[in-house]
C-alpha cells in the first residue's frame, strides 16, 4: 500500500532546498543515498503525527471613533477622553476647536482625567489607571499604569497620592510620587458602587457611592489606618461630589444637587438642595458657583451657592445630548454631552447668560459594521450611518456621518407611549431613530434603524451617503440580511419582516413571520432564514416564497439569543452570557448542537467563515475559534478591546469589530499555520 507521511510545509521546503543543493554538488551518488535513507525511514519508522496546530494570533491594527466621557483644561488647551484615546484640542477660539494631537490606543475607555506635574492621569475602564507624559503637551505618551480589579471611573489627586474610584471595588489609594510606577498604598472598601471621589480638605475624602452607598466620608490622615468617619444616605443616585467650605455638593440624580455639611464628618447633614429639572450626573465648583451636568433634560445648570441653604439657579442651557460631565476653564466650560453630539463648548464668562460655542463631535455608540470596497459602514446608534475608509487598516479615515434624522421630544415621547403635559418646559430632545444594524450590497447600504424601520441609502460615494427611502416596520428594526432584491429584517417584537427593494426608492413590505417573539438578528442562506429569537432560541424559517415565510424548526435556548450567522450546513447562535452554539442545520426542521463555545463575558454577535468562528464578546473583546470537521473547537484566541464588543465582521483577512463606546477596531488575524500532506508512494 502507499504510505503517507505528513510534513510541516516550511520544514519540507527547507529540506528540499538542502537536498537540491546536494544534487547540484554531488550528483547521482547522493541521490541514490538519499533515496535509500528515505525508504528505510518510511518502512521501519512509524509516521510522525502532525505537529499541534499553531494558535490564532489577534492584534490591533487600527482604531477610530468612540464617545466622550471626560474633559480637563490646561489654559486654552482642552484634553478630552474620546473612546480609548486622550485627545488634545486648541480651544482658544471655542467656536472652532482645533485638534492638536492624541495619544495612542489606551487599554480602556477614558472615564476621567486629572492633569498634574506634567502628566495626565486617566481613569480607564476596564483597565485601571493610565499615566501619560505631557512633555510634549500635544502628544500624550503612555509611561505607566496600574491595573485595577474593577473598572476605573473617577480620580482625585492630593500629592503624592491619587484616589481611584473603582465602582464595586471601592477606592484605591495610589502613590504616584514615581508617576511611571504607581503603587497601591491601601484600599477603601465601600458598600455601594464608588462613582466619584473628592478631597474635602486636609485628611478628609468624600466618596459618591452610588444609590446603595450614598455619600461616604473617610479620614485619610493616616493611610496606614484609614477609617470611615460617617455617611449620608442620599435619596438618589450619588453620582458625583464636589467640596468647598465644609460642604459636599452631591449630584444625586433625579433629586438634584444636595448640599451636605461635612464640618462634623461623623454626622453629615443636608443643609440645602437644588431641585434640578434633569438627572444630576456631575458637578464642578468655581468661586461660589456650581456647574451641574444635568442629564437628558437638564443640560448645563449654573447655580449660585452664595446661600448654601437656598442654592438658586443663575441660568440653564439646554444641550443636544445627555449631559454627563462638565469641566470649567477660563471663561469656557466643556460639557460632555453623551454619545451625541460629543463635547459641547459653552461660553460661561457670564454665568447668567451662557452661550453655546463649538462642538467636538463624536460619532456615537457603535452597534454593527459591514465592510465593502475598502470602506467600513458602521451603524452608529443615534449617530446614524458612519462611513470609514479602511484601505490603510493602520490608519482608518472617517469619511462621513449621515444622521438618521432629528425628531422632536413630542415625537420621541409619542413613540415611547408617554403623554406629555401641554407646554412642558422640557426644551427639545434632538434624537433620531437608532441605527442598530447595517448591511451593504452593491451601491446601497441597508440600515436597521430602530423604530424608523428600514432605511435604504445610496453609498455609491461613501463620502457622501444619501438617503433614498424609508420603510416602516411593525416593531423595532434591530438587524437585517440581504438576499437579491429582498431585505430580511429582525424587527424585535415585530418578528421577521420581508421587504422588497427592487425599486430602492419605494421599498415595500411583502411578507412577515411573527413566529419570532423578539427577533434580534437574522441570517439568510439559500431558501432559509435563521432568526435569533431573543426569547426562544434559533428559528429556521423557509423563504421559498418570501411573501409567505413558513416557520420550520426551533433550536431552543434558555438565555437570550442575540446573534446568528450561517455558513454551509452550520449555523452559530450567540446566547449572551452562555456563549455561542455551533448548530448543524443540514435539516432545518431538526437542528442539532455540535458544540458550545463559552465566552468570557456576553457574546452578542457571531461570524462564521468556513470552520473559523469569530465572536463579539462584550466587555471581554473579540474571540477567534478554529473548528474541526465536527464543529468542535480545537483552538481559541482572545483579544481584549476597550469598550463593549457588539459586532464582528470578517473581510480582507481582517476582523472589523465595533465596541459600543470605543468605536471601530481593525484586528489583524494570523490563522493557524497551513499544513500540507505530501504522499510518498512506496512500492
Amino acid at each position: 500500500m502507499p504510505s503517507c507521511v505528513c510534513y510541516d510545509a516550511l520544514e519540507m521546503l527547507n529540506g528540499l532546498g538542502v537536498y537540491m543543493g546536494t544534487l547540484r554538488n554531488d550528483g547521482r551518488r547522493y541521490l541514490r543515498l538519499a533515496g535509500v535513507i528515505l525508504l528505510c525511514w518510511a518502512l521501519f519508522l512509524p509516521a510522525a503525527p502532525a505537529k499541534a496546530q499553531e494558535p490564532f494570533h489577534l492584534s490591533v491594527l487600527g482604531q477610530v471613533g468612540g464617545v466622550g466621557h471626560a474633559a480637563a483644561w490646561d489654559g486654552q488647551r482642552l484634553y478630552a477622553g474620546i473612546g480609548p484615546r486622550l485627545t488634545v484640542w486648541d480651544a482658544a477660539d471655542p467656536d472652532h476647536p482645533v485638534p492638536l494631537g492624541e495619544s495612542g490606543i489606551l487599554p480602556g475607555i477614558v472615564r476621567d482625567i486629572v492633569l498634574a506635574g506634567g502628566y495626565a492621569y486617566a481613569a480607564l475602564d476596564p483597565f485601571g489607571l493610565g499615566v501619560l507624559s505631557l512633555e510634549d503637551p500635544d502628544n500624550p505618551v503612555w509611561v505607566g499604569g496600574w491595573e485595577a480589579p474593577a473598572p476605573a471611573v473617577a480620580l482625585a489627586y492630593q500629592p503624592p497620592h491619587l484616589f481611584l474610584a473603582m465602582g464595586p471595588a471601592g477606592v484605591a489609594v495610589l502613590d504616584v510620587s514615581d508617576a511611571a510606577r504607581p503603587a497601591e498604598v491601601t484600599r477603601l472598601d465601600t458598600p455601594g458602587n464608588a462613582a466619584d471621589v473628592e478631597g474635602c480638605g486636609a485628611g478628609l475624602l468624600a466618596i459618591a457611592d452610588g444609590p446603595a452607598g450614598g455619600l461616604r466620608l473617610w479620614d485619610i490622615h493616616d493611610l496606614d489606618a484609614p477609617a470611615e468617619q460617617g455617611y449620608f444616605d442620599t435619596p438618589g443616585d450619588a453620582n458625583a461630589a464636589a467640596c468647598a467650605g465644609g460642604i459636599a455638593w452631591v449630584a444625586d440624580g433625579l433629586p438634584g444637587l444636595l448640599g451636605i455639611s461635612v464640618a462634623n464628618p461623623g454626622a453629615p447633614a443636608e443643609i440645602g438642595r437644588y431641585n434640578s429639572p434633569g438627572d444630576a450626573r456631575h458637578v464642578v465648583l468655581r468661586g461660589g458657583v456650581a456647574y451641574l451636568a444635568d442629564g437628558w433634560l437638564g443640560g448645563l445648570s449654573i447655580i449660585s451657592l452664595a446661600d448654601p441653604a437656598h442654592p438658586s439657579r443663575l441660568s440653564r442651557l439646554d444641550t443636544d445630548g445627555l449631559a454627563l460631565a462638565v469641566a470649567v476653564g477660563d471663561g469656557t466650560a466643556a460639557v460632555v454631552d453623551g454619545p451625541l453630539p460629543g463635547i459641547q463648548l459653552v461660553d460661561v464668562a457670564s454665568v447668567t447668560a451662557p452661550a453655546r460655542r463649538g462642538v467636538i463631535s463624536t460619532p456615537g455608540y457603535a452597534w454593527d459594521v459591514d465592510v465593502a470596497g475598502g470602506v467600513a459602514y458602521v451603524a452608529n446608534g443615534l449617530g446614524g450611518l458612519w462611513t470609514v475608509s479602511v484601505a490603510d487598516p493602520h490608519h482608518p479615515l472617517p469619511l462621513a456621518i449621515m444622521r438618521s434624522g432629528p425628531a422632536s421630544l413630542d415625537e420621541w415621547a409619542r413613540r415611547a407611549g408617554i403623554v406629555l403635559p401641554a407646554n412642558a418646559a422640557l426644551g427639545e430632545l434632538y434624537t433620531g431613530a437608532e441605527a442598530l444594524g447595517i448591511r451593504v450590497a452593491g451601491p446601497r447600504a441597508y440600515l436597521a434603524d430602530g423604530w424608523a424601520g428600514l432605511r435604504v441609502i445610496s453609498v455609491a460615494n461613501p463620502a457622501l451617503p444619501q438617503l433614498l427611502s424609508t420603510a416602516g416596520t411593525a416593531g423595532t428594526a434591530q438587524a437585517l440580511d440581504v438576499a437579491g432584491d429582498m431585505v430580511y429584517v429582525a424587527d424585535g417584537t415585530g418578528g421577521m419582516r420581508v421587504i422588497w427593494v427592487g425599486a430602492p426608492t419605494v421599498p415595500q413590505e411583502i411578507g412577515a413571520s411573527t413566529a419570532p417573539a423578539d427577533a434580534a438578528d437574522v441570517a439568510v442562506s439559500g431558501y432559509m432564514a435563521y432568526v435569533a429569537d431573543r426569547l426562544a432560541g434559533l428559528r429556521s424559517i423557509a423563504i421559498v416564497h418570501p411573501e409567505h415565510p413558513v416557520p420550520y424548526g426551533l433550536f431552543p435556548l434558555a438565555g437570550p439569543a442575540l446573534g446568528v450567522d450561517v455558513a454551509g450546513t452550520w449555523a452559530v447562535v450567540a446566547e449572551g452570557p452562555v456563549g455561542a452554539h455551533v448548530v448543524d442545520v443540514s435539516d432545518p426542521t431538526d437542528m442539532r448542537r455540535l458544540s458550545t463555545v463559552a465566552g468570557h463575558d456576553v457574546v452578542q454577535d457571531a461570524e462564521l467563515v468556513g470552520r473559523q468562528l469569530f465572536l463579539a464578546d462584550g466587555k471581554a473583546g473579540v474571540m477567534a475559534v478554529q473548528l474541526n470537521e465536527d464543529g468542535v473547537p480545537v483552538d481559541t484566541a482572545w483579544l481584549r478591546l476597550a469598550g463593549e464588543a457588539t459586532a464582528v465582521r470578517y473581510a480582507d483577512g481582517r476582523l472589523y469589530v465595533t465596541t459600543r463606546e470605543g468605536g471601530l477596531w481593525i484586528v489583524g488575524l494570523s490563522a493557524p499555520g497551513a499544513r500540507v500532506l505530501l504522499p510518498l508512494l512506496m512500492r
